[in-house]
């Protein structure tokens, strides 16, 4: 058998090119930095509950000024450190949250999902305990990206059930999937993350390492809320012409059929490629 290994592809940034989108975005910038028209700052709004509106302001803090990479790992490329967020550095760009951004769950309300006895309930309820205030920063703020914080128990009771609840009924309830698409007609993207993975600790048990965290969260913020591509692959025109199709398959509600769809359509150059059919 003969192994062949494929050398990594050219992403190009703001002054040069490199294999690494985090080297990249550190030493020449992200990709955008070259358009004059380009914002420099992202208004982030809040919902959480209070604790966990503390948490995310504290998190965000901390990306602001850096963080240090994981030291007991000698893998330097793979656990680098994090250097910051802000104007004159990497993403170039400045976060800006605000209690103006922010909208506070009440205890009560997040308690009265987690005590709702099945599980559709509790994804239900949830999803429109977050989608109101949603709609009010989406309506009323000029926010950029809003991240909804998720209290423990709540992410916990939305996504476990009881045992004797039927599973295949229980696959038709993914909280995020429902908030996501009831908040599209909005037009404000949205991150969702859990109060305990932005609770910097000394034991982060299987969670990743703060520096990696921070890399993967700003440039989500990066990527959603500027509406713009921190980094892509090098055109090379002489390249042969692909398209690349990922293919996913489902069962119906009845479960009696298996369907496919079409995601993560791209060319070549990683340009996204919409197919439409035959009309229904």
């Amino acid at each position: 058998m003969k192994l062949t290994t494929l050398a990594e592809p050219l992403l190009e940034f703001g002054t040069g090119t490199h294999i690494c989108p985090r080297t990249g975005i550190e030493h020449m910038g992200v990709y955008d930095k070259r358009d004059e028209l380009r914002r420099t700052e992202l208004r982030i709004g809040i919902v959480g509950r209070g604790e966990g509106v503390d948490l995310l302001d504290e998190w965000l803090a901390q990306c602001r000024g850096g963080i240090e990479r994981k030291k007991e790992s000698k893998l330097l490329n793979l656990f680098r450190g994090f250097g910051g967020i802000n104007q004159s550095y990497g993403f170039l760009t400045r976060l800006i949250n605000s209690p103006q951004y922010t909208r506070t769950l009440q205890k009560s309300e997040i308690t009265a999902v987690v005590k709702l006895p099945s599980r559709a309930d509790r994804v239900e309820r949830a999803v429109e305990l977050y989608y109101e205030q949603i709609r009010f920063l989406a309506e009323n703020r000029s926010v950029d990206v809003i991240v909804c914080v998720l209290p423990n128990e709540m992410f916990d009771s939305v996504t476990s059930s009881k045992e004797d609840e039927d599973e295949e009924n229980e696959l038709e309830h993914n909280f995020r999937r429902i908030l996501k698409a009831k908040c599209m007609h909005l037009g404000t993207p949205l991150q969702l993350v859990r109060e305990k993975t932005i609770l910097i600790t000394k034991q982060a048990g299987e969670q990743q390492d703060p520096a990696t965290k921070a890399w993967n969260f700003c440039t989500a913020l990066y990527y959603k809320g500027n509406r713009t591509i921190p980094w892509r692959l090098v055109e090379d025109t002489a390249k042969l012409r692909s398209c690349y199709i990922g293919i996913g398959f489902y069962k119906s509600r009845d479960g009696e059929t298996v369907s496919s769809s079409l995601a993560q359509v791209f060319d070549e150059f990683g340009h996204g490629i919409i197919l439409r059919g035959t009309p229904v």
